[in-house]
């Protein structure tokens, strides 16, 4: 009678270990390619799409004054890191679905060397290609940031 419940028991278990190290990839892929793509290269490749969200704006309703353009710019901005965040999201899982734990944690190690940032950059599975992902997920999303904040109708 015991037997069983211990053997239910270890079953329900068994999935723990399995969504715990998928958690533990998809972390450590993400940490890999954000570093890839900072802060700086995000707001860089959002200054297009942010322009062009704000002169459309601009175009809507002439009469919007300095704060207001600021406030929608700042509101634009934000719309384009999140675009940025979700690209490089899907590249994480990409990763974490490809590589170990063990082989994530050295590639990361491998992409803290400048040699290693320099290889995995031109590797389009890894960190190469994040730029054009990342302006792709921003252009994606620049109509809906123009209907939620550019149009104020």
């Amino acid at each position: 009678m015991l037997r069983f419940p211990l053997v239910f028991g270890l079953l329900l278990a068994l999935p723990l270990p399995l969504a715990a190290d998928t958690a533990e990839r998809r972390l450590s892929a993400l940490h890999l390619v954000e570093t890839a793509a900072d802060d700086a290269l995000i707001r860089s490749l959002a200054r297009e799409p942010v322009q062009e969200l704000l002169r459309a704006s601009h175009a809507r309703r002439p009469a919007l004054t300095t704060p207001e353009l600021m406030a929608l710019s700042a509101l634009y901005y934000e719309e384009m890191h999140r675009a940025a965040l979700t690209a490089l999201r899907a590249r994480a899982e990409a990763i974490a679905r490809r590589y170990s734990a063990a082989e994530i944690a050295a590639l990361r190690d491998f992409a803290g060397t400048a040699e290693g940032a320099e290889v995995l950059a031109g590797h389009d599975g890894i960190t190469g290609g994040l730029a054009p992902a990342i302006e792709e997920a921003m252009h994606a999303r620049m109509d809906a940031a123009f209907d939620r904040y550019g149009r104020a109708d």
